[in-house]
Order: structure tokens, then sequence, then C-alpha cells
């Protein structure tokens, strides 16, 4: 009974979003349990009824930051993808943009997490004298730098992005933040214990590394092949969205499919995070990363539309302008 309910209760919400943009939380709710019943089954299936009733997006090449890609390319990266979960690309971010960004990171103000017990909130990262376990930019913030905006629009991204949904790529989430050694013990608000990402039905993040990362400051943590279908234990997805303590994963899964995924400045991976993941506590220094989400449909989570202000790279403006689709989370100031 219950699974029909929550069936009903999704198709119901499906009916609402198309006709207002927002998902009701009755929905987004059925939608955590019936994937955590029927181990991703559910989420295969909508993603399915997504790509058949939609086309792709003619992007002119697939070249860019990841490389010049063509089919094969493309058909290779997805394969380990659907295989592992996770793919390394071998080259890097360029050591300038790395440089801007971080430049940026170090002058632009972020919201300390969590909030300190006096004002201000927001305020620039001081690396010496962190206050809290993580730094976060606002999407409108990092949106106004030219760098950010032309990865978010790099044809390399949205191609690949495209090809593993299967659909045309909506952009999501535009994140960066810091990690610091603040707090020495794994925080939950910091996402440093385990656990899958639910927000949509499908989707796709790409992580970049804008300082060192070693096994000692903070690597990615992701447990490969966690993202099929049926690669999460049952006993574990009836805890629904529990982080979940190191000992369960090593109990339930080979030491070889544990990764920590460390690398200089400017690594680059991507990572479909329905997998068990964490970003491990740092013992020292500090950690800077750039991360976009793209998903094949933007029902489910709630999500507040961001305005784009300021002057706009030409490319950015053009993708946004002829791929609207594709940005339509995004507002774009007409006067620009």
């Amino acid at each position: 009974m219950d699974w029909w309910r929550d069936i009903a209760l999704v198709t119901k919400g499906a009916t609402v979003y198309r006709r207002t943009g927002v998902t009701p939380d009755y929905a987004y709710q059925s939608l955590i349990r019936l994937f955590c019943r029927s181990r991703g089954y559910s989420n295969d299936i909508l993603a399915w009824l997504l790509r058949i009733n939609r086309s792709l997006v003619a992007l002119p090449n697939a070249n860019g930051v990841l490389g010049d890609l063509i089919s094969t390319d493309l058909a290779r990266i997805v394969s380990q993808l659907r295989e592992d979960g996770y793919y390394i690309f071998p080259q890097l971010l360029p050591a300038d943009t790395c440089d801007r960004l971080l430049k940026f990171a170090l002058t632009a103000p972020c919201a300390a997490s969590p909030p300190p017990a006096s004002p201000p909130s927001r305020a620039i990262y001081d690396r010496h004298h962190p206050v809290a376990e993580t730094y976060r930019f606002t999407e409108d913030v990092l949106l106004g730098n030219s760098d950010v905006q032309q990865l978010a629009s790099d044809y390399s991204i949205l191609a690949l992005a495209q090809t593993y949904l299967a659909a045309p790529p909506i952009l999501d989430i535009v994140t960066m933040w810091w990690s610091t050694t603040f707090n020495a013990t794994a925080s939950a608000d910091a996402a440093q214990l385990y656990h899958f990402d639910m927000d949509r039905i499908k989707w796709l993040k790409f992580f970049f590394y804008l300082t060192d990362v070693t096994p000692r400051t903070g690597p990615h943590c992701f447990v490969a092949k966690s993202h099929k279908r049926n690669g999460q234990p049952p006993h574990l997805l009836k805890r629904r969205y529990a982080r979940i303590p190191d000992a369960d994963i090593e109990q339930n899964y080979p030491a070889d499919d544990i990764k920590e995924i460390a690398g200089p400045r400017g690594t680059m991976f991507v990572a479909d995070t329905r997998a068990f993941h964490k970003g491990k506590p740092l013992e020292e220094g500090d950690r800077l990363i750039l991360q976009f989400e793209f998903c094949n449909s933007l029902f489910g989570g709630m999500y507040t539309k961001t305005r784009l202000k300021g002057g706009c790279h030409p490319h950015f403006r053009g993708t946004i302008g002829k791929y609207k689709q594709i940005y339509s989370k995004f507002t774009l100031d007409t006067d620009q």
C-alpha cells in the first residue's frame, strides 16, 4: 500500500511541477522513499521516461577544459561512469584559471558554516584564522566571475553531462567552498560522513580542486559502484537520508571500492553522487573546491532561481541565449 501511495504522490506532484515549476514537498519525500524501497529502480524508470520524451540539444562540439572530446571519448568516459560511478580526467584545469579562482576565493565574501556566534555571517575567508568548518560562496557571487561563467558554458562539460544523462542537461547547482581544520571530528553539516544525494531524478557532478588535495587535506571519498541499481544494501537505505558511519560502509563494501580522490590543484573529476560519498575531514591546511551539478529535471528538492547580475562573458551570455533549457534555473538581467 505504501508503494502505491508514494507512486500516486509522485505522479500528482509531477502534474503540479509541470504547471508551476515547483515540486510539492510531499512528492519530493515520496521520491526519496521510492528510491530507498526500490534500491534505485524508481529513479531509473523516471529517468527513462524523461529520455523518451525529450530531444538532445545540438551542441556545436565537445571541446573545452576536459579535452577536445569526440563521440568515442564521450562513450568511453560514460562507460566508466556507469560502471564505477566516477571518472578522473588525466589533464588538469589550467594553472592560470586556478590562480584567478583562488584569488577570487580569498577576496570575495562567503558564509561561514556553521555561522559564528557573532556577525558578520558573510566575510572574507582568512586562511590563517578559520572560525568555521566550511566557507561557502553563493551562486550569484560565483556566477559573477568570468572563469566560473566560462566553465559553466564549456562545451566539453555540457556534452559529457548530456551524454551521461541521455537528456538535455540542466545546470542545477554552482557552488564553491573552503573546508578547514576548525573541527577535528567528522561533521555531518560539512558532509564529512557517508551519504547519498537525492535532490533530483538523475544528475552528474563536476568537481575541480583549486588547491592541492592530499590524504591529509580532505580528499573526496567515494564508494565505487554504489551508484548502481541495487548497489546499496537495503538495511542502509532504510535509514533514508541519514549519515552513515565509516564502519558501516567498510562492512558492506570491498576495500578496493572505497576510494579517496586526491590530486594536485586543477584535478578534475565527475561523479554520480547517488553513490555513497563524503569529504574526508582535514588534518592540516585547507581545501578549495568548485562544483557544478547538471540534472535531467528540476523535479525534486526545493530550489531558488538565481538572477545573474553584472557583466557576462560573451561565450556565457551567448550560450545562455542559445540553450535556454540548460540554464532554466537562472535569470539573466535584460540590460546585459
